[in-house]
Parts: C-alpha cells; sequence; structure tokens
C-alpha cells in the first residue's frame, strides 16, 4: 500500500477542522492565561496606589499647610474685598507657596489608580467573555 492510498482515506475537512478547533482552543487559553497574569499586575498596583494614597495625601496636605499656602486660601473666604483689591499679588504669592513636588506625586499617585483599574475592568471583561 503505498502513501496516496493510505491518506486517501482520510477526511481532510475534519482533519482541517479539529486541527484549527485545536489550535484556536490554545490560543484562546493562553489569551485568558495572560489576561489572569495582567489582572494579577494591575491588581497589585491598584493595591499599591491605594495604600500610598493615604500617606501621600495627608503629607500633601501637612506642606500646603507649612508653606501657609491654606492660610492664604482662606483670606478668600474671610478677606474677600483686600484679596479682590490685591488680586495680582495674592495670585502670585499662591503660586509661590504650592508644594509643587508633592502635587505631582499626588497626580502621579491619582493616575496610577486610575490607570490600574481601568486595566483592571479591560481583563476582567476580557476573561468573562471568554467564560461565557
Amino acid at each position: 500500500m503505498n502513501y496516496k492510498e493510505l491518506f486517501s482515506k482520510l477526511e481532510e475537512k475534519q482533519s482541517d477542522l479539529a486541527l484549527f478547533m485545536g489550535v484556536m482552543s490554545k490560543i484562546n487559553k493562553e489569551k485568558k492565561r495572560l489576561a489572569v497574569i495582567r489582572i494579577v499586575l494591575f491588581s497589585c498596583g491598584f493595591l499599591g496606589s491605594i495604600i500610598a494614597f493615604i500617606p501621600v495625601f495627608n503629607t500633601l496636605y501637612v506642606n500646603l499647610v507649612q508653606s501657609g499656602f491654606m492660610s492664604f486660601v482662606s483670606l478668600l473666604f474671610s478677606d474677600l474685598e483686600i484679596v479682590l483689591s490685591n488680586l495680582d499679588s495674592f495670585i502670585f504669592i499662591l503660586f509661590e507657596n504650592l508644594p509643587v513636588i508633592w502635587i505631582v506625586l499626588s497626580l502621579f499617585i491619582v493616575w496610577v489608580f486610575l490607570e490600574s483599574l481601568r486595566y483592571l475592568f479591560r481583563n476582567i471583561t476580557f476573561i468573562y467573555k471568554y467564560n461565557h
């Protein structure tokens, strides 16, 4: 018996379909595994940003108070007429007393929090889509 006769008895469509289904199931399993890994990583980033959130904003508040920024902002509510008469100087003093490094750090923590949350939800919906 030669190879032509041996392979002529096989149904090509079924073997192609079985191969295709096997390859697609492996691809889907790998996508799901990568999504689970991403969920774990972004969950760690999410939890890390939540943990860093409280001390960073507490330090930001302390620096705002120490720099005198909060005192100047309170002038807006107590002596609005004086503030309006010297508005240019007041705005300059406000910007001069901002703790820029802590504001940038706080915004970075917020950005990490929101990005982690976005990627976390994206990967959770990806896994949910493949489970159902």
